[in-house]
């Protein structure tokens, strides 16, 4: 395997982050710009990203490989989910922290570190397989992960589960299958605009972190030790549990498959953690220390994790 993919990504996913971490501190944009673009990769990007993964020509095998790393995907994602509640208490994260902390040990950034690595080691089916495990990741990102966030935040009880569930993302996600299993051609000017509008949505997320960070102080992203816990959980505890899980399943000689699953859940803390800790009034300095931390210790943990393999 080359590792290098990997160390690129990370490398690039900094120097992304670095320009927003600049413009903030010499005053190039306003703070207000950091929520306006959360709202934009929300409503716009992301699910013009998603929308265009799944813009493809069909396949029988692949369709099967798709909905059994789907229902993998759901699997570990509860498991994740328990685990994660179980810690938190273990290692009594406060209120104030609890959300983010909870989502970041959940949830990962599968989409902008995980489907270049899937697709330099597996091929297209690898960043295909990648994309339909991401609809896990998504539907319980907008849906539970929203509810996690909101436990460190005054909006906890003014967000119904209606208004979470029928969301631009998942609107998305649903139109994508039916083009996907129904063979359905959109026209390719159509197609380009939605894939340069998905192609927005790394930069645009990296920018809103960096722009964060420029907020507080750069060492204490390192002194946190709530964010530092969460960040061990992320990146060694749940790829670990994964691991052992799909090597008790009778699909583990399915090497893209477990192959693919196994690399996403060991990717660090996701950017819409701090996208929803702007829109939903949380726990934004968490935020920023457990995306940084986790995507900074993941250039030494993803390729240890990738030896498993």
């Amino acid at each position: 395997m080359d590792y290098s993919v990997v160390v690129v990504n990370i490398v690039e996913i900094f120097a992304m982050i670095g320009v927003g971490f600049a413009a903030g501190k010499f005053g190039v944009v306003s703070e207000k710009l950091s929520s306006e673009l959360s709202s934009l990769l929300i409503s716009v990007t992301l699910p013009a990203s998603i929308f265009a993964s799944m813009l493809r020509e069909f396949d029988l095998a692949l369709l099967e490989n798709s909905i059994l790393i789907l229902c993998l995907g759901f699997g570990f994602l509860f498991l994740s989910i328990g685990l994660a509640y179980l810690l938190a208490k273990l290692f009594r994260v406060p209120k104030q922290k609890k959300g983010v902390w909870l989502f970041a040990a959940t949830f990962t950034n599968a989409s902008f570190m995980g489907f270049p690595v899937a697709q330099a080691v597996w091929g297209n089916d690898g960043l295909f397989l990648a994309s339909i495990l991401n609809l896990a990741f998504t539907i319980l990102n907008f849906s539970i992960g929203v509810r996690m966030i909101c436990l460190s935040s005054a909006d906890e009880r003014k967000i119904p589960w209606k208004k979470m569930l029928f969301t631009p993302i998942n609107v998305a996600i649903l139109l994508g299958l039916v083009f996907f299993v129904g063979r359905i051609a959109m026209p390719e000017p159509v197609a380009a605009v939605v894939r340069s509008l998905g192609q927005m949505t790394t930069p645009l997320s990296m920018f809103v972190i960096g722009l964060n960070m420029a907020a507080g102080s750069f060492v204490s992203l390192f002194q946190d030790k709530d964010a530092l816990s969460v960040s061990v959980v992320r990146l060694v505890v749940v790829p670990l549990l994964v691991f052992a899980g799909l090597k008790l399943l009778p699909w583990r000689d399915n090497q893209v498959v477990c192959g693919v699953t196994m690399l996403l859940f060991a990717m660090p803390a996701p950017s819409l953690c701090l996208i929803f800790a702007e829109q939903y009034h949380s726990n934004t300095p968490m935020a920023v220390k457990v995306i940084f931390s986790s995507t900074l210790l993941s250039v030494i943990t993803i390729p240890l994790l990738l030896l498993l393999l």
